[in-house]
């Protein structure tokens, strides 16, 4: 389709807000990170403080990408067991072992391939912590923290938070292992910051300083503003008893080797960009911390690693008719893109609307014609579509300026709020904003959003 033109004028790159100093956060033992209910605790876990968490229905402050921590988890997977192997041709992986910036490494034992990896790039001086797999090694739990302690929570590269080493895990479903653990901790001389991975549905959830949720940010691509609402369930729970929550982003799973019938996301790059867009929203205002899931995750699809050769729908069985491009380096562009850079410049173009929530509607459609952006609503609702994700500067003596029918508006994202909660929608069917009251602020986002079925038309954002 006709990619949308901007008209724009040449502007330096508006200063970031400062970077929060990072905060040592205490460890609480709690068993219900869920202050409007709170059910007896878990075993061996004692009753937490009760706090009034956040309105739901608030959109998350975020900071600018510049101030947001990615961290990214590495798997694994042996690439020829994976999927992409497995297409007919096949693709062509380029794996990435020692990525430099923070890297959360799988590790199941002091045996694991995840042991030499995490000691290596320790070794290497480069930032890691472990990301605990407990699964059937509740015996083992008091050993392996003591093999943890002493070879990378105390290394000088380790990640921290602020003071504290970061030691994630992954707890088996009935949390066997979980208090010998803590035990064996309670006599070492380190001081670790708890990351414990959560259903965000199924609480009480472990004791822990810092959570992150099992299922990527924006999975469901349909029902996205149910998602949303549970992380934001999800983050208000934790910040409420003063746990860090951690979103995580990441590719959507294509698990056709293990599981024939498992969905196949029909476009996984849109798929990607609405993870990064909705997991940068979720993130903490003070803790802009950001998980990215995965490194090496070839088995179902789920990897960031570059891949090379050519595109294919086969064979069906694995693909369900969609092709699956090779992608080159994009995943890795597009994560950087939309978490950690900030463009000089607006963009030259916006992309075809990609959906990313509704609520209520029946359905809800978006699509770039001949003429403009026409918007087609089923049943009585909201819905929002991204038209770019990347944030950007605003130019001195910018304005936006398009013609509308129906409820429908373009509205700039900005870092706590939108456009239009600043600047209301004019009457009339034209709207003109003259933006240079915000000069140097940072767009989050670019959206389309719409209540009803509608058009827009003759967008421009330009600088005159």
């Amino acid at each position: 389709m006709r990619a949308l033109s901007l008209l724009i004028a040449a502007l330096g790159l508006g200063a970031c807000a400062d970077r929060a100093e990072p905060r040592r956060v205490p460890i609480r033992m709690g068993g219900e990170a869920d202050a409007q209910i709170v059910p007896d605790a878990a075993p061996a876990d004692m009753a937490i403080e009760d706090a009034a968490p956040p309105a739901l229905d608030a959109a998350p402050a975020t900071l600018p990408p510049a101030d947001r921590v990615v961290w990214y988890m590495q798997r694994h997977d042996d690439p020829a067991d994976g999927l992409r192997a497995a297409l007919d041709p096949p693709q062509t992986p380029n794996v990435f072992s020692d990525l430099s910036e923070p890297v959360l490494v799988d590790w199941r034992g002091p045996e694991s391939k995840g042991a030499a990896v995490l000691l290596r790039r320790l070794a290497n001086g480069l930032p890691s912590a472990p990301l605990y797999v407990m699964a059937d090694r509740a015996e083992q739990a008091a050993a392996d923290v003591s093999w943890l302690a002493a070879r990378a929570l105390d290394h000088p590269h380790a990640i921290r938070v602020g003071d504290r080493p970061v030691l994630a895990l992954v707890p088996p479903p009935d949390r066997a292992g979980l208090n010998a653990l803590r035990g064996r901790l309670e006599a070492l001389p380190v001081d670790p910051l708890l990351l414990i991975e959560v259903d965000v549905d199924d609480r009480p959830w472990p004791a822990a300083d810092a959570v992150f949720p099992q299922t990527r940010a924006g999975a469901s691509p349909d029902p996205s503003t149910q998602d949303a609402v549970r992380l934001r369930a999800g983050r208000a729970a934790a910040t409420a008893i003063g746990w860090l929550w951690i979103p995580r982003v990441g590719p959507p799973p294509n698990a056709r080797l293990d599981t024939p019938d498992a969905p196949v996301a029909p476009d996984a790059s849109e798929a990607l960009i609405r993870s990064l867009v909705h997991g940068r929203r979720n993130a903490l205002r003070d803790q802009p911390i950001i998980i990215v899931d995965a490194l090496g995750a070839w088995r179902d699809d789920r990897q960031i690693d570059p891949v090379e050769g050519e595109a294919t729908d086969a064979p069906a069985q694995l693909t369900d008719g969609a092709t699956l491009r090779p992608y080159g380096q994009a995943r890795l562009a597009d994560i950087d893109a939309h978490l950690r850079a900030v463009r000089p410049a607006v963009p030259p173009r916006l992309r075809d609307p990609l959906l990313l929530a509704w609520r209520d509607a029946i359905s809800a459609h978006a699509e770039d014609d001949a003429a403009g952006l026409r918007v087609q609503i089923e049943g009585v609702g909201e819905a929002e579509w991204l038209l770019d994700g990347r944030p950007f500067a605003l130019p001195a003596d910018a304005r936006l300026r398009y013609v509308r029918s129906g409820d429908v508006w373009v509205d700039l994202d900005f870092v706590d709020d939108t456009l239009h909660d600043r600047v209301p929608l004019p009457d009339g069917d034209t709207v003109e904003i003259d933006l240079s009251a915000f000069a140097g602020q940072i767009v989050e986002a670019v959206v389309l959003r719409a209540t009803q079925t509608g058009r827009v038309d003759a967008l421009r954002l330009e600088a005159r």
